[in-house]
């Protein structure tokens, strides 16, 4: 494992295509922490963060997967709530 804050962190990256970015989703479950991070997710599925204090680390594969699923799981709330709300005002009619 690479330290993080190092340069061994970009030097693992070279080469690699990123595939996607996540916003302020890791590390999961620490809403604290995860305010303004930034995730580059590369195609093998492993990931870079940056943190908006300028600090970065590398991501497993295994980290990148319950982050993404956790955002689906929010985003499916959010969905609900949105539907909840158009159906009061009479937006939606199914």
């Amino acid at each position: 494992m690479t330290a993080s804050n190092t340069r061994d962190c970009f030097c693992a990256c070279v080469g690699k295509r990123v595939k996607g970015v996540l916003f302020d989703a890791i590390p999961v479950g620490r809403e604290d922490l995860s305010s303004g991070t930034k995730t580059l997710i590369f195609e093998d599925g492993s990931g870079l963060t940056i943190a908006s204090n300028g600090s970065f680390w590398l991501d497993s594969v295994e980290q990148i997967q319950r982050a993404i699923l956790r955002k689906l799981k929010e985003l499916e709330v959010m969905d609900d709530e949105i539907k909840e709300v158009l159906e009061a005002a009479g937006a939606m009619r199914w």
